[in-house]
């Protein structure tokens, strides 16, 4: 995620491994039939470290006391059209996938709601690279998780929402919303990334992507903010504490309080750049302004990272908030 090159050996540290209970029978499931608790694998994410942890993934669900049923998808069409599937039957759609994936479970979900469709709890348990979004809803590991379902512990969370000018679209994001070295840095981490296959390998490329965008034109940006003029490197608005791989860039940020969280990293120059996440990495605390929307205005064109995806916004793009939209199990952050 955007700053990764700040979090890179952090984000690999600290991600829970998958290591305790969620299931007594193990049944993996291509062909959807009713279970109290769908388990649905994205095994591409983090770069395919989560399907290739899907062995012990299916030891692990023979140790809990849940009725389960594993499904495996294959991409994100596969992903939709299962989650639509399962949420006919399930009484818990459990996650196991990345940003990306919760943001499309959480899509198919409130438009279900929409459809005034049956509407499943969720569960999300983190294997992809950042992990954000469990670190913000208290998810500890996969027995602390199971153990949540057990005990129905749900929480209302809210989930945030983004109207784009061109194209004219409306995307949800359940963690955070960034523009500028959320998008530009990110870009070309994601392409070492993908060429070498190793996370540590995309470092050195990644800090000369945090010079070039310096170097062009493209940085720092000059902004409208709700009517208030602001020039900035980065804008993230936050629906949790955590961001870029466990950087907690809003202390004070939570899924369930029904806010938003704005925070504006004003940094000229990629050196200034490098010693703010450094400074963030140590939890120097960012000023961070809360609302409940928030109106981005460009007259450059732009894009906007939502949670693990890209879009286009034209040059202007509205930030909102569905409060207490989402039954999900959560723990104490």
């Amino acid at each position: 995620m955007v700053m990764g090159l700040f979090s890179t050996f952090y984000e690999y540290s600290q991600a829970p491994c998958l290591s305790s209970a969620l299931g007594r029978r193990c049944r993996v499931c291509y062909n959807i039939n009713m279970s109290s608790v769908a388990v649905i694998l994205n095994p591409a994410a983090g770069g395919g470290r989560s399907g290739r942890r899907r062995r012990r993934l299916e030891t692990d669900l023979q140790r809990s006391g849940l009725d389960w049923e594993l499904v495996v998808t294959r991409n994100k069409a596969d992903m939709r059209s299962r989650i639509q599937a399962c949420a006919d039957t399930a009484a818990w759609l459990l996650i196991v996938g990345g940003d990306t994936s919760f943001r499309i479970a959480a899509s198919e979900i409130l438009d279900r709601h929409h459809e005034k469709k049956t509407i499943p709890r969720l569960a999300f348990f983190g294997a992809g690279s950042a992990n954000d979004l469990t670190r913000g809803l208290g998810i500890r590991n996969l027995r602390h998780l199971c153990g949540l379902i057990r005990q129905n512990q749900v929480r209302q969370m809210d989930v945030g929402w983004v109207r784009t000018e061109s194209p004219p679209r409306e995307h949800c994001f359940l963690g955070s919303m960034s523009l500028g070295l959320g998008v530009l840095v990110n870009r070309e981490m994601a392409r070492t990334r993908g060429e070498s296959g190793r996370p540590l390998a995309a470092w050195i490329p990644g800090a000369v992507a945090l010079r070039r965008v310096f170097n062009s034109h493209d940085l720092p940006m000059d902004l409208s903010v709700n009517g208030r003029p602001v020039t900035c490197s980065l804008a993230v608005v936050l629906n949790g504490p955590y961001y870029a791989g466990g950087l907690r860039l809003a202390p004070e940020a939570s899924p369930f309080d029904h806010k938003l969280d704005l925070v504006l990293l004003s940094t000229r120059g990629w050196l200034s750049t490098l010693v703010a996440g450094v400074a963030v990495l140590v939890r120097r605390r960012l000023k961070a302004e809360t609302g409940s929307d928030w109106n981005l205005k460009s007259k450059e064109t732009f894009s906007v990272q939502l949670d693990g995806d890209v879009f286009p916004a034209g040059r202007a793009c509205t930030v909102g908030l569905h409060a207490a939209a989402l039954s999900v199990a959560a723990g104490t952050e």
